[in-house]
């Protein structure tokens, strides 16, 4: 079951963070006009962001998991609904070109440490997580392991992404275009909404 819960996380984590935003298109500037180092610092941070958010979502629920329980298929279908929008919202999401240039002195610590505050400050993040540990029934549970070991698989997914998007950005530095963000996107969005939809069925049996 923990193993389950790890899979579950992993995908979770490699979903979330492949949708091309503003941060994303920031990991890609730096990952072109820095290196590819500073792009995966960047990655990180945006990965740290999302554990936060995690934590705060699912201990949280894990506290009240009696009331939770109580109300979980009505919590299930909420949860899907929202996860839906969230796939609408990134599919039809339009990326920005990656051509700005970066400060010529940046370091590691202010890539990593600015990232991660633009991704905590957008409210965004915490409903995207709070909407997937809902609809999934993260935290919804006295075991404490299932949503630490659920947490690690969406962090570890999370830091996989950005360690292949800043490889790939240096691999194929000459075709990242707007074209194949959007792609993405698309891709992405189409894989949540999917879930989304998957969760909403499941709830309405």
């Amino acid at each position: 079951m923990l193993a389950l819960f790890a899979l579950k996380g992993l995908a979770i984590g490699l979903s979330i963070s492949a949708p091309i935003g503003p941060v994303g298109v920031l990991c890609i500037r730096r990952t072109l006009t820095l290196g590819r180092a500073f792009g995966f610092a960047t990655g990180l941070g945006v990965a740290t962001a999302d554990v936060i958010c995690g934590c705060i979502t699912g201990f949280a629920m894990n506290s009240i998991a009696g009331l939770l329980i109580r109300e979980r298929p009505l919590l299930d279908c909420a949860g899907g609904l929202l996860v839906c929008l969230l796939g609408v919202g990134i599919f039809v999401r339009t990326p920005v070109a990656a051509n700005s240039a970066e400060p010529a002195r940046a370091s590691l610590l202010s890539a990593y440490v600015s990232a991660l505050l633009l991704t905590i400050i957008n409210p965004m993040t915490l409903l995207s997580i709070v909407a997937i540990f809902s609809g999934l029934g993260v935290g919804i549970t006295t075991d404490w392991s299932e949503t630490t070991v659920f947490i690690a698989g969406l962090a570890l997914g999370a830091m996989l992404w950005w360690y292949l998007l800043s490889h790939a950005v240096v691999r194929f530095c000459g075709n990242i275009t707007v074209a194949w963000m959007k792609a993405i996107n698309r891709f992405s969005g189409l894989a949540i909404l999917g879930l989304g939809a998957y969760l909403v069925i499941s709830s309405l049996r």
